[in-house]
């Protein structure tokens, strides 16, 4: 890419014009940084600090809103991917008073949430047991 497009894309990001959380945004930004440090372009610099500011921001806005869904009630708490989202996170927020509190009311909704459901599953089976006691009928487990 040239140096007008690339400084193009990275206003249109500070702007609010382009998608911050675009999968290659991260990278891009990794690669614009390799590729223009140490050349005394602080125009440049600057520029790549706002979007990579801007791409920070609404990284962290996604992870509050998702943390927010497991506290809330609102998640899917039985999506395939949840636990795979809610690990890396504590990690993540290393250090992030806020983020780390705001993680352990998630973790804690979401343990909760398991924990319920385990209950109902095992509710179940004893009453499925007691049914078929009753019916006089044999389980097989």
């Amino acid at each position: 890419m040239s140096y007008e497009r690339n400084a193009r894309w990275l206003a249109a990001l500070v702007r609010g014009e382009a998608d911050p959380l675009a999968v290659d945004v991260a990278g891009r930004l990794a690669l614009l940084r390799a590729q223009h440090a140490g050349r005394g372009d602080a125009g440049m610099m600057d520029l790549l600090a706002r979007a990579a500011e801007v791409h920070a921001a609404a990284d962290r806005a996604r992870d509050v809103a998702f943390l927010n869904s497991l506290v809330d009630g609102s998640a899917d708490y039985f999506a395939d991917d949840l636990y795979d989202r809610l690990a890396p996170l504590h990690e993540k927020y290393q250090g992030d008073a806020a983020m780390l509190d705001l993680f352990n009311r998630a973790a804690t909704a979401y343990g909760n949430v398991a924990m319920a459901a385990a209950e109902w599953a095992l509710a179940g089976l004893e009453m499925q047991d007691a049914i078929d006691k009753a019916a006089g009928r044999e389980r097989w487990d």
